[in-house]
């Protein structure tokens, strides 16, 4: 069973932080974005948390309309992170831009069953 997603902003690599912090993503400058990711992935193997990597450089190539890339990339974070409702339903956006609506409603419904059950939890 895949360990349980922590949600705290500390468990994020610093270099998500940054790129947050920087204005990188608010100025859409997306491209930079993903080239500070690929980076900063180079530079940190010891990194555990690479699906964050993959789910903000997704965010970015939807931005970008660059569907494919955000699929793909999103579905290799979900590989490393089962559990990372977000990245379901920034699949499913790139799903229904490629015109594949049942993968979408597919994601979307599992997005919202994770987001619901990290919901319940909290109570």
């Amino acid at each position: 069973m895949p360990k349980k997603r922590e949600q705290s902003a500390r468990s994020k690599p610093l270099i998500i932080g940054h790129i947050y912090n920087s204005g990188v993503l608010s100025s859409q400058k997306y491209q930079k974005a993903i080239d500070y990711l690929n980076e900063a992935q180079k530079l940190q193997p010891e990194c555990t948390n690479y699906a964050d990597y993959y789910a903000v450089r997704a965010d970015c190539y939807i931005m970008l309309e660059q569907y494919e890339k955000a699929a793909a990339h999103c579905s290799v974070a979900l590989k490393l992170d089962p559990q990372y409702a977000y990245v379901y339903n920034t699949r499913s956006t790139a799903y229904r831009h490629l015109g594949n609506t049942q993968l979408a409603n597919k994601d979307q419904k599992k997005y919202g069953q994770l987001s619901m059950s990290f919901a319940l939890s909290k109570r």
